[in-house]
Formats: structure tokens, sequence, C-alpha cells
């Protein structure tokens, strides 16, 4: 799964099993992106196989805000077939 979203979408760094937002640059925050697959909030996708991936988007405008504190290096949507 990260080889897909590494190759797929510009506004993401991925660092082995961490995606990063490329738009933050504060020294003080870490920019890791919350992961939300089908609508719900996980801590790691390594579970997602990229043949079960229908959408993948990341968000990290002001939509972000229904997430609070945990979307706010942006969020990583991934919805599933």
């Amino acid at each position: 799964i990260y080889e897909l979203i590494s190759s797929e979408i510009y506004d993401v760094r991925v660092s082995g099993s961490i995606v990063y937002n490329k738009k933050i640059l504060s020294l003080n925050s870490n920019p890791q992106v919350l992961y939300v697959v089908d609508g719900k909030v996980v801590a790691d996708i390594a579970f997602v196989a990229p043949a079960d991936v229908k959408t993948i988007e990341v968000v990290d405008d002001v939509s972000t805000a229904m997430w609070g504190m945990q979307g706010a290096n942006g969020v990583l949507k991934i919805a599933l077939k």
C-alpha cells in the first residue's frame, strides 16, 4: 500500500510505513497524516491490499476539522472496494 501511495499522491512523502504531509514545514510538529479507511480512523494501513483500494485521497484543508487535532497534519482517506 505504501508504494501505491507514494506513486499516486504527490502531496505526501512515504518513509517506511509512515506517510508524511509535504506541506507541513513546522520543526516542532510531526507531519504524519491521520489514516482513515472506509470512514474509520486506524493507526496503521499495512493491512490494506493495493488491489482492494477504490480511491485514495489526501485532505489537508479546512475539512480536516471534523477529525479535530488528529487531522491537523492532513488526512489520508482510503476507500476500499
